[in-house]
């Protein structure tokens, strides 16, 4: 009768280490907060609280070779790099890919500091930022800028319900 006893016992256990051995799936609830892009609105120079289309724009990160292209927008969400302090993009209007000499071309450089957050086991971390306060926004003269002026709006970058800056042309 012992024997019988020990057996079940260790059955018992073994299972018992088995079941504690065993996680919940470690999936990232749909909804949850994740690295935030960069949210650009586009508006008329001349009439600054007007919103004004961008025609066949086309962005492309320095250092990348992947490029989108949009037809006709008025914003645009943007990756920022997150191991990295800054950021560089060039924005195309009027851009034709049959025509390599079509479109203006202009360069715009992101600083910001980038802040990890733990946001739980199954979704790792992610990352906000927070554009310099006096050289957040970067623009080289090429002599041919279409972008005229830009504005921040919100400094942090938690989230994507709201545009982050203003760009005039």
């Amino acid at each position: 009768m012992k024997k019988k006893t020990y057996v079940t016992v260790l059955v018992a256990m073994i299972v018992a280490a088995f079941f504690m051995g065993c996680e919940k799936d470690d999936i990232c609830p749909e909804g949850t907060p994740t690295t935030p892009l960069l949210i650009l609105r586009f508006y008329d120079a001349a009439d600054t609280e007007q919103l004004k289309t961008v025609t066949n724009l086309r962005v492309i990160g320095e250092g990348q070779t992947e490029e989108f292209s949009l037809s006709t927008t008025d914003s645009i969400a943007i990756p920022l790099r997150a191991l990295d302090d800054f950021t560089t993009f060039t924005l195309t209007r009027e851009y034709d890919a049959d025509d390599a000499s079509a479109g203006n071309e202009d360069e715009i450089t992101f600083n910001y500091t980038p802040e990890e957050i733990y946001v739980n086991r199954a979704c790792g971390f992610k990352v906000n930022y927070t554009l310099n306060a006096t050289d957040g926004i970067v623009r080289p003269d090429d002599g041919d800028q279409w972008i005229i002026n830009t504005e921040i709006i919100s400094s942090v970058i938690e989230n994507e319900n709201a545009a982050h800056v203003k760009i005039f042309h």
